[in-house]
């Protein structure tokens, strides 16, 4: 487990969403709270809002872990010189969303029964997401997944906040179609949930603008050698590409 802070285990449930979930800038926010969620913050201690920052640190999204560690740190430093949450101070924890995902998910069982998570915020791919958001959930642990994504979440207590193809792709592909006047397009993509279903809405985007498909190929996630999937275009007026 790779994590910033370590925390004793003391057993005490997951903070309740009711909790999560409220104006967090009203200055009367604290004087709203009900009977049951004042009773939970005075067996919890009421001090630590205790999130896990489940980030790539490895393998090919592994470039992704540095600035977000680094924007989650400055972010949480902010936030607590404010005063923090409701008056609690967050405690961050980074614990790495790379490698294979059987090692990945027991992480983050390890990681709310020992380290006693509230919150968990994921940047990771949405494979990840897919097989994570099972453990959030049986763990009743509320869950924000912040990258782009293909769309189409809807688990109860999972937030995904990223951009989805319509936002993403279908401006850049009309505006090819528009100003560069890209009709032919070859669609290539890592072997995985994410483009599966955003090339799935792209190929609706290309057909809005008169636009067909002429190939579309999938390669193993983490693969960078693409000479042999330009080959064919070498030497040629190749079509837009999405990916």
């Amino acid at each position: 487990m790779h994590a910033t802070v370590n925390f004793p285990a003391h057993g005490s449930p997951a903070m309740p969403p009711s909790l999560l979930l409220r104006n967090l800038s009203s200055s009367g926010a604290d004087s709203s709270l009900s009977p049951g969620d004042r009773a939970f913050l005075r067996r919890r201690g009421a001090n630590k809002l205790r999130i896990g920052g489940f980030i790539c640190c490895t393998g090919s999204p592994g470039v992704w872990g540095p600035c977000a560690t680094n924007s989650a740190q400055l972010a949480v430093a902010e936030i607590n010189k404010r005063g923090g949450i409701l008056g609690r101070e967050i405690e961050l924890s980074i614990y790495d969303a790379g490698g294979p995902l059987d090692e990945v998910l027991n992480r983050a069982e390890q990681a709310i029964a020992f380290d006693e998570l509230d919150l968990i915020v994921g940047l990771h791919t949405s494979a990840v997401r897919v097989g994570l958001r099972d453990v959030t959930t049986r763990h009743r642990i509320p869950y924000i997944y912040t990258p782009v994504y293909e769309g189409g979440e809807r688990t109860p207590g999972v937030m995904a906040i990223g951009e989805t193809p319509r936002w993403q792709s279908r401006p850049s592909i009309h505006w090819l179609a528009d100003v560069k006047k890209a009709s032919r397009w070859y669609l290539i993509g890592s072997d995985y949930v994410w483009p599966w279903q955003s090339h799935r809405a792209v190929k609706n985007y290309i057909r809005e603008t008169g636009g067909h498909v002429v190939g579309e190929e999938f390669v193993p996630l983490g693969e960078d050698n693409h000479e042999p999937h330009l080959a064919p275009w070498v030497g040629q007026n190749p079509p837009g590409m999405v990916t």
